[in-house]
């Protein structure tokens, strides 16, 4: 596995952690009406773009609004991806890199706040049909979103849970929205949004059911070679809910780090210590700063 080491003395410390610095990264995620075009959108669009830009813009515009799926290349593999996320890229390339290098035809993922469904397909793709992707997406939008985007690409190696993961099961909690759940930033967790990550800067809340990775696995015997966990500040909670298939140790780790979006009273040294203590290694990283704090994206591995 090509992954970058990360043996640092904080991290002996139980202290946060990174390898990598990027000198400019966008910020966690892509929202609906991102600045990067779809690529094969521009190529086909491309001899309107100079003499005519009203014209492309119509034309990225028809082709959001249809309802045919829009085929693009996701981490090197053709895809087929709902009209709406014309103009949306993954920001997290490194990240569907590291699922490319953990995962093997017949293996298990699952991709706890799915979002628009970026890493599951890649993670489809990468299993094959005999093996299994469980996408976990409590808002109500985007679970109609992978579900679609699974329907077209006739993944049935993929499966849509649409509970919010947590450190307890079968509980109706408050979910809070940003968009109408067409955004990154929804969230168990009621944290301050910045007004330029919102489209329309509207926050609302539904109440979702919690499930807990552990019973998850029991109930389905289901083993994941690899997780990956992005909820806006949930991660702590989601990984209390796990203990059982972290001593395990037979399972990476991808977690999101958004240390000011923690629930209070916990703080991000918990969740390496979590880690540490289990005999987890940082394999990888890479993070920016947001919000006065290291935001990042960290790959544990069995040491």
């Amino acid at each position: 596995m090509c992954v970058i080491s990360a043996t640092l003395d904080c991290w002996k410390l139980g202290l946060p952690c990174t390898t990598k610095r990027p000198p400019e990264m966008p910020i966690l995620a892509a929202t609906l009406g991102g600045e990067e075009d779809n690529a094969m959108l521009t190529s086909a669009s491309k001899p309107a773009q100079k003499p005519a830009p009203a014209l492309h813009e119509f034309f990225r515009r028809l082709v959001r609004c249809s309802k045919f799926p829009v085929p693009r290349l996701l981490n090197g593999r053709f895809t087929l991806t709902a009209s709406n996320l014309i103009g949306t890229t993954p920001t997290e390339p490194h990240v569907l890199r590291w699922i490319d290098e953990l995962l093997r035809p017949r293996d298990t993922f699952f991709d706890v706040g799915a979002h628009y469904g970026w890493m599951s397909l890649v993670a489809c793709h990468r299993v094959g049909a005999s093996g299994k992707v469980i996408a976990f997406e409590p808002s109500p939008p985007l679970v109609k979103l992978l579900q679609y985007n699974k329907k077209v690409n006739g993944f049935r190696q993929m499966e849509v849970v649409s509970k919010a993961v947590a450190d307890s099961d079968n509980r109706l909690v408050p979910f809070y929205l940003l968009d109408g759940g067409n955004s990154f930033l929804n969230s168990l967790i009621d944290h301050p949004v910045d007004p330029s990550a919102s489209r329309t800067g509207q926050k609302s809340v539904t109440h979702v059911e919690t499930i807990t990775l552990d019973e998850f696995c029991k109930t389905t015997d289901l083993q994941p070679n690899a997780v990956k966990i992005d909820i806006e500040g949930g991660e702590l909670l989601a990984l209390q809910g796990c203990t059982g298939l972290l001593k395990g140790r037979r399972t990476a780790f991808i977690v999101a780090v958004h240390p000011t979006w923690l629930p209070e009273g916990q703080k991000v040294v918990e969740l390496f210590d979590l880690f540490r203590a289990l005999r987890y290694r940082i394999a990888a990283s890479q993070f920016v700063h947001y919000d006065g704090a290291d935001f990042g994206d960290y790959l544990f591995v069995p040491d």
